[in-house]
């Protein structure tokens, strides 16, 4: 991370615990993921079965520069307002696009 941020590429760094987040934030990185890893490609959003680290996570790195994402499960437009809601800047989708094509979800 360091080393990237010497050279001006912007990392996304993904955690699956608000411990790794807390070691990953003292490097700066341009953003973190947080994603809870049973959830992961599994259609169950984390805005909705973890809403409550979600909300903790975002407190972590309320006060810092780092974007502030989350994922796992994201398959729906619902779940990214979700997301917004819970003060996170974005997130990481893939499964829904890759699995099953839903481009939709952006719209």
């Amino acid at each position: 991370i360091e080393r990237c941020n010497k050279l001006g590429l912007k990392i996304i760094c993904c955690a699956s615990s608000l411990r790794e987040v807390r070691k990953i934030m003292k490097f700066n990185p341009y953003a973190i993921d947080f994603e809870d890893p049973k959830l992961i490609s599994s259609g169950k959003s984390i805005t909705f079965y973890n809403a409550k680290t979600i909300k903790k996570f975002v407190k972590i790195l309320s006060n810092t520069k780092i974007k502030i994402i989350c994922g796992a499960g994201i398959s729906s437009k619902k779940d990214i307002e979700e997301a917004y809601k819970l003060g996170c800047d974005g997130v990481l989708i893939s499964s829904a696009i890759i699995r099953d094509g839903r481009f939709e979800i952006l719209k």
